[in-house]
């Protein structure tokens, strides 16, 4: 790995969820501080990809399943989240307490593009629900996804922190919504300074606490 010969700690995130769950895992980590380099990544795949590769040995990432198969990979849950319905405040559905698929069925779509973990969970929801392709848009840029939602011409269907703190957007539950599952990704062959294996060890230790907290 390229900080083998060097004293610094590395730690990849998606910003969409790392703003939310860094907070809450970060503060007994201060000592790492003057070490830490944030590697930052919107796309799940990608951040996957950098951990196989060696270039990453621990990062918080999104999964559209609850457990991995990959040898290479130790895996610490944090939380899980439904998908909601992401829409404009004054879309004929905002109103409604809850909502189904049939309920969307004469809907536009917008949805994160393949690398994201979302692509993978939308796809197999809308084929589970019947949706047609042809009213599906996808973009690269969740800030694309919450432009399209915010001006009405398409729904989305994603979990509430992509969308957390726009005022543009409501989000309403979706029944029987499939889940998004958020963990702390460990690749256990890679190797480390010492000073990135105490990072890990530490930071390992106050997800186990998070989780139990």
């Amino acid at each position: 790995m390229d900080n083998l010969e060097t004293q610094t700690v590395q730690l990849g995130f998606l910003p969409t969820i790392g703003g939310f769950y860094l907070p809450k895992m970060l503060p007994a980590m201060s000592k790492f501080n003057s070490n830490l380099h944030l590697v930052e990544e919107e796309s799940s795949e990608v951040m996957m990809n950098l951990l196989h590769e060696n270039k990453l040995s621990i990062a918080l990432s999104g999964a559209e399943t609850p457990g991995f198969k990959e040898p290479w990979i130790e895996q610490y849950p944090i939380d899980k989240r439904p998908l909601q319905v992401c829409i404009a405040p004054n879309h004929p559905l905002a109103k409604e307490p809850f909502i189904t698929s049939k309920m969307l069925t004469n809907y536009s779509f917008i949805c994160l593009d393949k690398g994201y973990t979302h692509y993978a969970i939308f796809e197999n929801w809308a084929k589970t629900n019947q949706i047609n392709p042809n009213q599906v848009t996808y973009t690269k840029e969740i800030q694309t996804a919450g432009s399209f939602i915010a001006s009405g011409l398409s729904v989305g269907i994603m979990i509430d922190l992509l969308v957390k703190n726009r005022t543009d957007i409501v989000t309403r539950p979706l029944k029987n919504a499939p889940q998004f599952y958020i963990n702390l990704i460990v690749n256990k062959n890679a190797a480390v300074n010492p000073l990135q294996q105490k990072f890990n060890q530490t930071l390992i230790q106050n997800t186990s606490e998070l989780q139990t907290s």
